[in-house]
């Protein structure tokens, strides 16, 4: 076991898409993030410091942070000083980095945080 698992929390989806997911209300620390981008193309994570799914509207509300992914690529982000999200941790992958559109082929995240 590493020594960030000893002491955070986890989450894991299965289905990455552009469906907005909650993954805590509250103020969130993220520690780290495992992507997995089953597209054949280029794919964004984008991370919101939202309270729930209803308060960001994709494609037009800002992310707090974007990730992009290789095609049919698997990234692990660390922070060595957790990103703090205030209000929560919402998140969905999409076509660009600030838009709505759809993946083709669902990927999977996993993600550490307190």
């Amino acid at each position: 076991m590493n020594s960030i698992a000893a002491w955070t929390d986890s989450y894991f989806s299965g289905t990455l898409n552009n469906t907005l997911t909650a993954v805590k209300s509250g103020a969130t620390y993220l520690y780290t993030l495992e992507i997995d981008n089953a597209d054949s193309a280029k794919r964004y994570l984008q991370l919101f410091d939202a309270a729930a799914t209803g308060d960001v509207t994709l494609g037009t509300t800002t992310p707090s942070y974007v990730i992009g992914l290789a095609s049919a690529a698997m990234k692990s982000v660390s922070f060595c000083i957790p990103m703090k999200f205030e209000l929560g941790l919402v998140y969905a992958m999409t076509t660009g980095d600030t838009n709505s559109t759809n993946v083709s082929a669902a990927g999977t995240l996993s993600v550490g945080y307190r």
